[in-house]
């Protein structure tokens, strides 16, 4: 696959592909503290993990964007999505034909993309933490993460 030249399309199914397989699309909470009103962060979320480096290289690859970084702990590669909000509507986008198994998760990470582009040095809205929680429940039981009040 090194060799031969992806068509964006191509790039976009096997990016689908490999998210619906080793992947996770979410809404990631990160405790903030300062001096505004809110004291977490919430922030859309894609990665693909796997013990190849060259399998999360070709993450990076055809999304064009992103990192791949080394888990000691998981002892694997991780490629991780920019989390800023235009490129992840792009990205999400591009995706959603193609998605299967992550194809619920990844529409109510756009909606929360779209919902900040016009909320954005707002504090959350109801709906965005409902999103939060929504997309929590569904990845129950391959995370921990907390649910927040809405």
């Amino acid at each position: 696959m090194k060799n031969k030249k992806l068509t964006l399309k191509e790039k976009i199914i096997w990016l689908a592909a490999a998210i619906d397989g080793e992947g996770c699309v979410t809404i990631n909470y990160t405790p903030w503290k300062s001096q505004s009103k809110t004291p977490y962060i919430l922030s859309p979320h894609i990665e693909v993990g796997n013990n190849v480096k060259d399998f999360c290289s070709m993450c990076k690859y055809c999304a064009n964007n992103g990192s791949v970084l080394y888990d000691k702990s998981g002892n694997c590669y991780n490629w991780y999505a920019s989390s800023k909000r235009e490129v992840m509507i792009v990205l999400l986008n591009n995706l959603l034909p193609f998605l299967t198994v992550k194809k619920k998760q990844a529409k109510i990470v756009l909606d929360f993309c779209i919902s900040r582009r016009q909320n954005y040095h707002k504090p959350y809205t109801a709906k965005e933490r409902n999103l939060r929680n929504q997309i929590i429940k569904m990845n129950s039981g391959k995370t921990h993460h907390k649910t927040i009040k809405v």
